[in-house]
């Protein structure tokens, strides 16, 4: 379901708002320790204006220390699988005009260590007047003990329905 934007989403989509307070008690200010410490990585992809950001638990969660990765579109899209781009959710296959929509959706970042971490990416994705994305933010979390445990169950399936089949089991 989409909703239009609130005042709220408003204030969190100008530039800067994930990073930069703009007042002692504004936004940024309240979530800042969650923002830059918390096992959740935030990002906020500004393509209205040219600004990326993603936060040092954002990096961290991938392996890497905050200055490893600069806050630019392009790393985000180096980062993401190749098999899973489409998943990213700075890609839509709809577009909504002056609205802001919820997403969720799991995919595959690469590490620093070169092997790839399974996350899960929450949050909106922010329409303009003429349905062009104008920005994304959200939070991620690693899901990869999450998935590796799904991996077993399915494989352990797989055994039992193959003793069935063999009669091993009945």
């Amino acid at each position: 379901m989409c909703s239009k934007a609130t005042a709220a989403d408003r204030a969190l989509s100008e530039p800067g708002a994930l990073h930069a307070p703009s007042a002692p008690n504004g936004p940024a200010a309240r979530f800042a320790p969650l923002i830059e410490r918390s096992q959740l990585g935030f990002f906020k992809l500004d393509f209205a204006h040219r600004q990326f950001y993603y936060s040092p638990a954002w990096k961290n969660l991938l392996g890497f220390l905050d200055k490893d990765l600069p806050n630019v579109e392009t790393t985000w899209h180096d980062l993401v699988h190749p098999d899973d781009s489409a998943a990213a959710p700075d890609c839509t296959d709809r577009k909504f005009p002056n609205q802001t929509r919820p997403f969720s959706t799991e995919f595959r970042m690469r590490t620093k260590s070169g092997g790839y971490e399974w996350v899960l990416a929450n949050g909106v994705q922010i329409f303009g007047e003429d349905s062009t994305l104008q920005s994304v933010l959200g939070a991620m979390p690693s899901i990869e003990e999450r998935k590796k445990f799904e991996e077993s169950c399915i494989a352990s399936e797989e055994r039992l329905e193959a003793l069935g089949r063999a009669g091993v089991i009945r």
